[in-house]
């Protein structure tokens, strides 16, 4: 009796599973390979924990199952088709075709890998990569990475390792979202191929997955940008903090140089003096040999005017006067810029000209070039107050000056502050001659008190 019963149960397994494959026969028809959709199925995942409450058991002693198959899309497809393969790089064959993005599978125990495409206007879409339903496999819950790189240099690689916490752990797959930045082989070591941010997606046999971010960053800077405009001014003896900024790579040292020491001068860090009238390109030195460089114009500044306000006062040729030569230049018009003028100036026409010939200001310039009207003390005061290359700094005690300061009362007199208490300017005609016979007219001299107004320099 009870060899009869084990023979009808054969007969009917035999009889239900030709059953099932006459079933499926009408969608095993072989589909085209090639992907002529754009529409791409990701995140799919099996589920074997699904209910099996309603399976046969003559189909559970088999070996089937159910396992439910779930995705998502970039796009809307007509259809989607499932697949399956005995072996992991094997044949894989239609298993169904379905509209949703879901479908519990009653699988035979050879079915262990699957794979889906998307079917849109009769065009194929890329195949996903396989998921697995191993006889015996847990399903997978959560993948954890146990060893990972923030940063990789390129040209270095890194191994990555995660495990899945169902009973097949170890069969983890890598995948890399962009394998021009950085590639990854089956056993997660992760190699830099260029500078940029990667993710890094560690897959369980169920399609579980885990993904991390990585940095893959060049040795040394590809470039490097100094900020600021591509050419700068400076004054004499005025510095100038220059910021260059290396592209990001591992080691990021910067130098500095100046083609003319002569002209400008920079520091370790970036800081330029301007030396001498002229034009110098400093250069900042990426390690590894990326560079950017800036043209720094030296100008004469106050340093320029001190100096050129000196030389005067030292010459004898020059002298003070405010006379006026009758319908001809003004005595006080400036020598350099009107050739066969007097030598002479007052205080007034002196700052203007030392303005003019040492510092170089653009309004300066045009005043004394002027000549027949030279400025007094009361348009110079004016000129200084319109000038964005000075400030007002209003009457400040001698202990508060600075060199180059411009002291000034508009209806007395005006003298340049060379520092240590002293200025220099021109002061009166004592010999009643061109030039200067008593040294006297045009020299320097303990700080005059009298000024009620300072305009100090704040120009480049």
């Amino acid at each position: 009796m009870k060899k009869n019963e084990s023979i009808i149960r054969k007969s009917v397994a035999l009889v239900l599973s030709l059953a099932l494959i006459i079933m499926f026969m009408p969608i095993f028809a072989a589909d085209s390979d090639a992907a002529t959709t754009t529409i791409t199925v990701t995140n799919l995942k099996a589920n074997a924990a699904v209910s099996q409450s309603s399976l046969q058991t003559d189909f559970k002693a088999l070996g089937y199952r159910y396992v439910k198959l779930s995705w998502s899309a970039s796009g809307t497809a007509d259809k989607y088709m499932i697949y399956y393969s005995t072996k992991e790089n094997g044949k894989y064959t239609k298993l169904a075709t379905v509209t949703g993005k879901s479908k519990t599978l009653l699988l035979a125990q050879k079915m262990k890998y699957l794979k889906v495409r998307a079917y849109k206007s009769k065009r194929y879409g890329p195949y996903t990569d396989w998921v697995s339903v191993k006889a015996g496999a847990d399903n997978s819950t959560k993948v954890t990475f146990t060893s990972t790189a923030n940063q990789i240099t390129v040209g270095e690689s890194k191994t990555y390792k995660a495990k899945a916490d169902g009973s097949v752990s170890d069969n983890i797959r890598w995948s890399t979202s962009d394998s021009k930045l950085a590639t990854v082989n089956n056993k997660g070591v992760v190699e830099a191929k260029k500078a940029g941010t990667v993710k890094i997606t560690a897959m369980a046999h169920d399609g579980v997955t885990k993904t991390v971010e990585a940095i893959t960053i060049n040795k040394f800077p590809a470039s490097v940008k100094i900020s600021g405009s591509s050419t700068q001014t400076l004054a004499f003896t005025k510095t100038l903090q220059l910021t260059a900024t290396p592209a990001k790579a591992v080691y990021d040292t910067v130098t500095w140089s100046s083609s003319d020491k002569d002209i400008a001068k920079v520091s370790s860090k970036g800081k330029v003096t301007g030396v001498t009238k002229g034009t110098a390109v400093i250069t900042a030195t990426a390690i590894g040999g990326a560079t950017d460089t800036v043209k720094i114009n030296v100008v004469p500044g106050v340093e320029g005017m001190i100096s050129w306000a000196i030389t005067i006062a030292d010459n004898s040729e020059f002298g003070y006067s405010m006379g006026m030569l009758g319908n001809k230049l003004s005595d006080r018009a400036c020598p350099f810029c009107h050739p066969g003028a007097s030598t002479d100036y007052d205080c007034a026409s002196f700052v203007v000209a030392a303005l003019a010939h040492g510092m170089q200001d653009k309004a300066f310039i045009a005043n004394c070039k002027s000549g027949t009207n030279p400025v007094a003390c009361g348009g110079l005061n004016t000129m200084l107050k319109n000038d964005d290359n000075f400030k007002s700094m209003g009457k400040l005690s001698i202990s508060k000056l600075k060199r180059g300061d411009i002291l000034i009362n508009p209806n007395r007199h005006v003298e340049i502050y060379i520092g240590d208490k002293t200025d220099v300017g021109a002061h009166d005609d004592y010999d009643n001659k061109s030039g200067e016979s008593t040294q006297d007219e045009i020299y320097t001299n303990a700080t005059w008190t009298f000024y009620t107004n300072v305009y100090r320099y704040v120009g480049d």
